[in-house]
């Protein structure tokens, strides 16, 4: 493809131009344009330096990169968004190579690429099952089998995965975990916390497992096994003072609050986007947000927003009053905090939010009448 098309080589690009543009005039205009999306305007528009086979190659990449690793500067954008820019770039592509007589070539290269995609996936496929093995037993049996597990096959596995594919086989693996745990039962934060602690014991697993997973999900599994470890502080508080069943009850209450939270982003149109590498079989609560830590793909800010709003301090604290005394005050901090208020713009402000401290007492006390079971079993 290099020999028969040098990279010089003139490249209107009129698909993607018409694309971008009737985008535009379908949101209201180009200043209502993501930023990379707006600046990719411009350029097809003919702003700058003139339009050339290697720049449309280029932002291709780019738009390729944001689809499977979610970075690159087109990383914020929608995932229809960016298959369709995916495409009409492929499209324009495919004009100039039939224009110099390599249209064939270009097909050609084309369907080789998509074949080494396809191996990639089977290989973070095949890959993910086995790292579970390796972490877990196998995944019929429990994952409380972690604490000891055998670390040098995590780390010989990922040793023998392609660098750049580490992060996802790593995701991949947890999630494989975590459905065939949610099988049995929606997982909550008692059930969570449990397991973390199992593989904090295995110093060299949770190691092996945490450097490899994406940045983002790294985080977000430490928010939720520290805000975890806060509701059970405060359960273990009231065992001690005689009242056995706060146990159950404020995991539940933090666990369902979770779980309507996910639910208000669901039907905000907000939800966990698509193509997480987890499945809602992992229930409400802790496992809404395991799937969004989880997530393979662009993530849309709205999921961002919820993803904190659940690891907030505010969020801990109504957790941990729910049934005492100090709920109502804590209810209403969580109410207009800072993070609550990102979320309720978030999911576009829904008519069942405009009162958000009845909306989150209402929450707390739907207690789940689901029965969640622990991790493995």
């Amino acid at each position: 493809m290099r020999a028969a098309i040098p990279a010089k080589t003139a490249a209107p690009a009129e698909n993607t131009l018409a694309f971008l543009k009737q985008h535009a005039d379908e949101v209201g205009g180009e200043a209502r344009l993501l930023p990379t999306e707006g600046k990719l305007l411009g350029a097809l528009n003919g702003d700058g330096a003139p339009l050339t086979y290697a720049y449309l190659d280029q932002v291709r990449k780019q738009i390729g990169q944001a689809m499977h690793k979610a970075s690159g500067p087109f990383a914020d954008s929608e995932s229809g968004m960016l298959k369709k820019l995916y495409g009409t770039l492929s499209q324009d592509q495919q004009a100039v190579a039939e224009a110099a007589g390599a249209g064939d070539l270009y097909k050609a290269a084309s369907a080789s690429v998509a074949v080494r995609k396809g191996l990639e996936d089977d290989m973070k496929s095949l890959f993910g099952k086995k790292l579970t093995d390796s972490l877990v037993g196998p995944l019929s049996s429990s994952v409380r089998a972690l604490p000891s597990g055998d670390a040098s096959k995590l780390i010989r596995l990922l040793s023998a995965v392609p660098q750049e594919m580490r992060q996802e086989v790593a995701a991949s693996g947890l999630a494989s975990a975590f459905r065939t745990a949610g099988t049995r039962g929606p997982i909550g934060f008692g059930q969570f916390e449990k397991w973390y602690d199992g593989l904090l014991r295995n110093k060299q697993a949770h190691a092996a497992l945490m450097s490899n997973l994406p940045p983002a999900a790294r985080k977000q599994v430490s928010d939720l096994y520290r805000v975890s470890q806060g509701i059970s502080a405060a359960t273990k508080e009231r065992i001690t003072t005689g009242r056995i069943q706060a146990v159950q009850e404020q995991f539940k209450a933090a666990d369902t609050l979770a779980g309507k939270l996910y639910d208000a982003a669901k039907r905000g149109g907000v939800g966990v986007a698509v193509g997480t590498v987890a499945t809602p079989i992992l229930g409400p609560g802790v496992g809404a947000a395991l799937a969004s830590a989880l997530t393979k793909g662009a993530r849309p800010a709205a999921d961002r927003a919820v993803d904190a709003l659940i690891a907030s301090p505010e969020f801990l604290r109504a957790a941990k009053a729910a049934g005492t005394p100090a709920q109502p005050a804590a209810v209403r901090s969580f109410a207009y905090s800072k993070p609550f208020t990102l979320f309720v713009r978030a999911v576009g402000a829904p008519r069942e939010l405009s009162n958000r401290e009845r909306w989150v007492l209402q929450a707390i006390e739907a207690r789940n009448t689901q029965e969640q079971t622990p991790i493995g079993r």
